[in-house]
């Protein structure tokens, strides 16, 4: 197996994973309990390793969200907790639902030995990833992790970097393609336009659009491939055996 089908073959997960905590109802609901408003607990535990910024570079680092509202939301959750509060309360959320879901010793779907060597594999890739293009990847990678002997939520942990990494290179991909944010997301994921905050109507989406995202997506999983070439063909394989038994609906 190739780095690059390696990264296609694992997308689901790296993308779904991390997702399936952020959008899950008990996150939610710890972050009402904290006294942030609507999902601004999202923006603020997602953008918090990037530490006590000013709301642009939230929004640099996120991509596809409307600046404005993520001014709105930034600025909001300051007065709730501190920015390296935020962040480990957020991952709380997510180390949480990983031991629950994962872990069989808990009815979760795979063995702790097994989620040990994903986390191992993970961590070689993670840690040897350049950081260029994707600065909430490298904020991210410098968190505190669970440690070896808690592998649900390490795996869980290393996976949203990796999401981060995937998201600050596809970010930098559709626009290197001629693609604004909104045009991207207005291709790829139209529902998902007002959700991230965009209040103006989105383009109307033709074929020289689409071919864009096509371009940037294929240039994503290119970029990606370079991380997941650290490697061999063996641990590949092993990779993508071990991620494919994530779950990756909301549960």
């Amino acid at each position: 197996m190739t780095p690059e089908q390696a990264v296609i073959a694992t997308h689901g997960a790296v993308h779904d994973v991390p997702a399936v905590f952020m959008l899950h109802g008990s996150t939610y609901g710890r972050g009402a309990e904290l006294g942030y408003e609507g999902i601004d607990f999202y923006t603020c535990g997602r953008g918090a390793p990037l530490g006590d910024v000013d709301a642009d570079v939230v929004a640099a680092s996120f991509v596809f969200f409307s600046p404005t509202y993520i001014r709105g939301a930034w600025e909001r959750g300051a007065s709730v907790e501190s920015r390296a509060q935020a962040a480990v309360s957020f991952m709380e959320c997510g180390y949480g639902w990983a031991r629950r879901k994962l872990d069989t010793e808990n009815g979760g779907v795979m063995a702790s030995t097994d989620l040990a060597r994903l986390a191992e594999l993970l961590t070689v890739i993670v840690d040897t990833a350049s950081p260029a293009c994707a600065p909430l990847f490298g904020a991210h990678r410098a968190m505190t992790r669970p440690g070896v002997h808690d592998a649900a939520a390490l795996v869980l942990h290393l996976l949203d970097s990796l999401r981060e990494l995937r998201g600050g290179l596809h970010g930098a991909a559709v626009v290197a393609n001629g693609l604004t944010p909104l045009e991207a997301l207005s291709i790829h994921t139209p529902h998902m336009v007002p959700i991230f905050g965009w209040t103006e109507p989105a383009p109307v989406a033709d074929p020289s659009l689409e071919g864009r995202w096509h371009a940037a997506e294929t240039a994503t999983n290119m970029s990606m491939a370079r991380a997941f070439a650290v490697l061999d063909a063996a641990a590949l394989n092993e990779l993508v055996e071990l991620c494919a038994r994530l779950p990756t609906a909301s549960t």
